[in-house]
């Protein structure tokens, strides 16, 4: 028998136990029972009209009465609190002050005062920073990984020769994960667009410098071994990280009033410290360039042929803005310079990590 309409019972009662007067029926009270007190136009306590939301959470709590109320109120909050997180709206470049300008890009720029929250929120909605944060933050933890993984083998730390190697990852980690901060809150002002900025210059000239530490004990060519230049490598290299910051950041103030001078200094700043760095290798290109199989240990491996590539790749894009400049606004989303920089510069240290 189904539970369709209750059929009235002896004394009124229902076959659910329920009689036609209570609360819960709209029937009328049966024979002999005394008629059932009308409705207080009044919404009972704990009910709330349609359409309304409390105005404090504990009212949201499902209680016996009014259960089906209550859970309608709790979806109705649900949603408006779903809603009230919208994707925050993008702007064009005539709309945002000259220092967040970036050169062929014509839209797709977050507000200059964003908060926090709208910074996090806009890294899942198409912008022209939005290729840029996940091409940092995704590597993140490729490289995270690899560093777990070597450091928990079996005598990875207790052995000397893997030390390099070791310094090198941590650098390695920090670096990508440094500048996607930068580009996911670098339009909350711009002071900090300023500060995110001198924090990815940083990372960056610690990277290159971590790289001189397997370079000086894996890539050297045999003839470099215990010269003086040997010896002067890796603080070499710790100088050129530190002027080189200096040099970056110092970029960003005369970027309003001298933008060639302040890309000259940029550009200077990351092609320095890369080509001392590389040393070893162009040693090793040009010793073999005609020598072809005959050169031994002294060649490069593909690995390595692979990082130079990238690297000069990197910088031509840096440097260029291409294609972004020859067709303003076409290239808005995925094509600017800075974000290939920034995917072809993810490249280099897993190069590097395998060249070692």
């Amino acid at each position: 028998m189904g539970l369709g309409h209750p059929t009235l019972r002896p004394g009124g009662w229902t076959r659910l136990g329920l009689f036609p007067g209570s609360p819960l029926s709209h029937s009328p009270p049966g024979p002999g029972l005394p008629a059932r007190p009308p409705l207080s136009p009044s919404p009972q306590p704990g009910w709330l009209e349609p359409g309304t939301l409390p105005e404090e959470p504990w009212a949201c709590r499902p209680t016996g009465l009014g259960a089906p109320t209550k859970l309608w109120v709790t979806v109705r909050r649900c949603r408006a609190t779903m809603l009230s997180l919208k994707l925050p709206q993008l702007l064009r470049v005539h709309q945002v002050p000259r220092v967040f300008w970036e050169d062929g890009i014509m839209s797709g720029y977050r507000r200059p005062t964003s908060s926090a929250r709208d910074c996090v929120l806009s890294s899942f909605q198409m912008t022209n920073e939005t290729v840029n944060i996940w091409t940092h933050f995704l590597p993140t933890w490729y490289f995270v990984w690899r560093l777990l993984a070597l450091a928990g083998g079996p005598g990875f730390r207790a052995e000397p020769y893997h030390r390099p190697l070791l310094v090198f990852l941590l650098p390695a980690c920090l670096y990508p994960f440094a500048s996607c901060c930068a580009h996911t809150f670098s339009s909350m002002s711009p002071r900090a667009r300023h500060i995110c900025y001198f924090l990815d210059y940083g990372a960056l000239s610690l990277y290159s410098l971590g790289c001189a530490f397997p370079y000086a004990a894996y890539s050297m060519p045999a003839s470099w071994l215990h010269s003086r230049l040997h010896q002067l490598f890796v603080p070499a290299a710790a100088l050129n990280s530190f002027l080189c910051t200096g040099l970056s950041c110092y970029s960003r103030f005369p970027e309003l009033e001298s933008p060639a001078l302040s890309k000259v200094l940029r550009t200077t700043a990351f092609a320095y410290p890369f080509l001392f760095d590389n040393l070893p290798l162009f040693y090793r290109l040009g010793l073999c360039w005609d020598r072809g199989p005959s050169c031994g240990q002294e060649a490069l491996s593909a690995d390595h042929s692979y990082h130079l590539l990238c690297a000069l790749l990197t910088g031509f894009l840096f440097a260029s803005h291409l294609p972004e400049r020859l067709a303003p606004g076409r290239f808005d989303y995925i094509g600017p310079g800075s974000r290939r920089r920034g995917q072809t510069t993810r490249e280099n240290p897993s190069l590097s990590f395998h060249s070692a």
